[in-house]
C-alpha cells in the first residue's frame, strides 16, 4: 500500500467513523465505561440493595461486618487495544476480510475515545509483540495508531499468532487499570494450558474484553463443493471435499468443540466476549454490546 492509498483509507475511516460516533453512540460509550475511571476513596457499611461486587472482603473480615467501597471519578480513562496482526486475519469468504472488520471496529473505539478526551494506546502482535504505542490523547495520536495497524495488516504474510505474548506484555507494561479490547480471531492456543492464567491476571488488573473477529464459514459449513483452503499462517494449502457429509460433520464437531473450550475458559475468568462477523454491521453490534453491558 503506497502513501496515497494509505492516506485515502485513513481519511475514509475518519469520515465514516465520525458520522457513526454520534450523540447516541457516544452516550452509550460513556455509560459502558462508567465506573472504569474510578478510584476507591472511602469505605462504608453495606446496606441492603448495594452491589455485592463492591464489597471489600478484607476490611469486612477484619471488622466482622460487611463494608463496601466508595469511589470517586478520576479525570481520565485509558483504553488499550491488543491487535492480532497474524496472517489468519486476512481470511475471508466475502467482500470484507477479518482484518478490515478489525480496523473498522478499532476506528469506532478510537474516535469514541477521542471524542470523550480519553487516553488510548495499542499493542500490535503476531507471534511476538511487534509494536507498542503508549496511551496518549489527541487526533494525531489516533491517526498514528490507525496507520500502524493498517500497514501491519498489509505486511503480515505467514505471520503466526501467540496471544500470550501480547497479554503478558500488557500485564507487565500497563500498571494503571484500563479498559482493554483484545481484537483478533484467537485468544488462546490450548484450553488446558497453564498459560491461560495470563487471561485471569489481565482481567483482574483491567476491564478485559475479547473482540472475536470471525468469518461465518469458520462457524458453519455452507457448501457441499470441493474447495481449496489456504493456511495463511503457514502458506500450506489443502483440498477438502465438503460433499462428504461425514467430513462436514467432523469439521463442524471439532470447530464447535474449540469454541466451547474458549467460552469455558473465558467464563471461568469472567472475561466478556463480543463476536463480530465479517458480514456484521459493526456499529450496531457494538452499540448492542454497550447497551447489554450497561443493563447487566
Amino acid at each position: 500500500m503506497n502513501l496515497v492509498e494509505l492516506t485515502k483509507k485513513i481519511k475514509y475511516l475518519a469520515i465514516y467513523t465520525n458520522r457513526k460516533v454520534n450523540d447516541n453512540f457516544s452516550g452509550n460509550y460513556k455509560s459502558f465505561f462508567r465506573g472504569q475511571g474510578l478510584e476507591v476513596n472511602d469505605l462504608r457499611q453495606y446496606e441492603f440493595g448495594d452491589d455485592a461486587r463492591l464489597i471489600d472482603w478484607i476490611t469486612s473480615a477484619k471488622q466482622g461486618s460487611l463494608y463496601i467501597k466508595k469511589f470517586q471519578e478520576t479525570r481520565e480513562l485509558t483504553v488499550m487495544l491488543l491487535v492480532d496482526l497474524s496472517a489468519s486475519m486476512n481470511f475471508t469468504t466475502c467482500e470484507r476480510k477479518k482484518s478490515d472488520t478489525a480496523i473498522e471496529f478499532i476506528a469506532l473505539i478510537l474516535f469514541s475515545a477521542l471524542r470523550n478526551n480519553d487516553k488510548f494506546g495499542v499493542v500490535l502482535f503476531a507471534d511476538s509483540v511487534l509494536k507498542y504505542i503508549p496511551p496518549k490523547k489527541g487526533k494525531s495520536h489516533l491517526l498514528k495508531i490507525l496507520r500502524e495497524i493498517i500497514l501491519g495488516f498489509e505486511n503480515n504474510q505467514y505471520q503466526k499468532s501467540n496471544p500470550y505474548k501480547a497479554i503478558d506484555f500488557l500485564n507487565n507494561i500497563i500498571r494503571k487499570r484500563s479498559v482493554c479490547f483484545f481484537v483478533g480471531d484467537e485468544i488462546m492456543q490450548n484450553a488446558d494450558c497453564d498459560r491461560n492464567i495470563s487471561l485471569k491476571i489481565a482481567n483482574r488488573k483491567h476491564d478485559f474484553v475479547f473482540v472475536n473477529i470471525f468469518d461465518e464459514f469458520e462457524r458453519v459449513i455452507n457448501t457441499d463443493e470441493v474447495i481449496e483452503i489456504d493456511d495463511l499462517e503457514s502458506g500450506r494449502s489443502m483440498v477438502l471435499d465438503f460433499s462428504d457429509q461425514k467430513l462436514r460433520d467432523n469439521y463442524q464437531r471439532l470447530r464447535n468443540q474449540k469454541y466451547d473450550e474458549v467460552d469455558s475458559v473465558l467464563k471461568k475468568y469472567r472475561i466478556e466476549k463480543m463476536d463480530i462477523s465479517t458480514k456484521s454491521n459493526i456499529y450496531k453490534d457494538l452499540l448492542l454490546f454497550f447497551k447489554k453491558r450497561i443493563v447487566s
